[in-house]
């Protein structure tokens, strides 16, 4: 959710320029880009032991990036050396890659809206506390769990 309030407030594209607090709502509500970010999840979710699907989470890729890029590397059947792996660890690290005009996005920053944030803002895990109030963190798992539980 903040994720994307970021995005859609970022780029000219997007016509929304409110607060998080409105944006919040109609993100429950699936109004967004690309619709319900449940449903979304949901059906990427209901394929995650299909053999060409892979589901990594930004949490566990944040906590222990060596071990996804060894999953990614297993994933896609890559025969690597510890070297190669090593490499693509450093350059996925979220300072390397906020350093990278390619994978920072820098070359749509004429596309983005004069004083928004970078497209790569921080590289943390859970941002979302800052932006949520505890009534649309207990709505945002109540909604979670009415759609994507089961």
């Amino acid at each position: 959710c903040v994720s994307m309030y970021y995005h859609m407030t970022g780029f000219k594209g997007f016509e929304y320029d409110g607060p998080f607090s409105e944006f919040f709502d109609l993100f429950i509500h699936g109004m967004v880009e690309m619709g319900s970010w449940f449903e979304y999840e949901k059906a990427w979710w209901e394929r995650r032991h299909d053999p060409n699907v892979l589901f990594l989470k930004y949490e566990d890729m944040h906590g222990n990036l060596q071990q996804s890029v060894q999953e990614i590397v297993k994933f896609l059947e890559m025969d690597v050396t510890p070297d190669v792996i090593e490499k693509a660890v450093e350059k996925s690290r979220f300072k390397a890659m906020k350093e990278d005009p390619a994978a920072s996005m820098k070359w749509k920053d004429p596309l983005r809206k004069e004083g928004a944030p970078p497209f790569m803002r921080k590289g943390i895990v859970g941002d979302w506390k800052c932006h949520f109030s505890e009534e649309q963190s207990e709505l945002f798992d109540k909604v979670f769990h009415e759609k994507l539980d089961g």
